[in-house]
């Protein structure tokens, strides 16, 4: 399988990337309902790519395409939102310092990031510090209980 330069360059291992358009983990999941003409990787990053010496990431990366591209950041979390906030700014950290031409990809609309938590509560209690990733990494954060699902490209962000 030949894969997008961006995930080369990102040095992912080829046995942490597939073609699925779905995760699930302990009743939580995602889903990527794509149109002919996308194409859909996913990255397994918390323990694959990423192993526990690098620091808790966030559960998986999405790499979707058509005419536009969008990296698509997804934590499958229990209840503990600010542990999920804490992943996700640790990943785009790493990712910006990898390769920092991802910053300016994300003020374009490029990075999207999905939470899906087992029940929906404290989301309010954590605006102020959502807010604050959003002005500091330039994405769209988002976040369900139990399912989320997108229809295509038009869906995200």
């Amino acid at each position: 399988m030949s894969f997008p330069q961006i995930l080369i360059e990102l040095d992912i291992p080829e046995n942490c990337i597939d073609q699925k358009t779905s995760a699930s983990e302990r009743g939580r999941s995602f889903v990527l309902h794509r149109e002919q003409d996308e194409t859909v990787y996913r990255i397994k990053v918390d323990d694959c790519w990423l192993g526990s010496d690098d620091g808790k990431k966030v559960d998986y990366l999405f790499w979707y395409t058509n005419n536009k591209a969008r990296l698509i950041l997804v934590e499958l979390k229990g209840q503990n939102l600010g542990t999920a906030l804490k992943q996700i700014a640790a990943t785009l950290e790493y990712l910006y310092n990898l390769r920092p031409t991802l910053r300016q990809f994300a003020t374009q609309g490029g990075i999207c990031v999905y939470i899906v938590l087992s029940r929906g509560k404290g989301v309010g209690k954590r605006l102020n510090q959502i807010d604050k990733l959003k002005k500091t990494y330039q994405v769209i954060i988002r976040s369900k209980s139990q399912r989320l699902e997108l229809n295509g490209m038009h869906e995200l962000c």
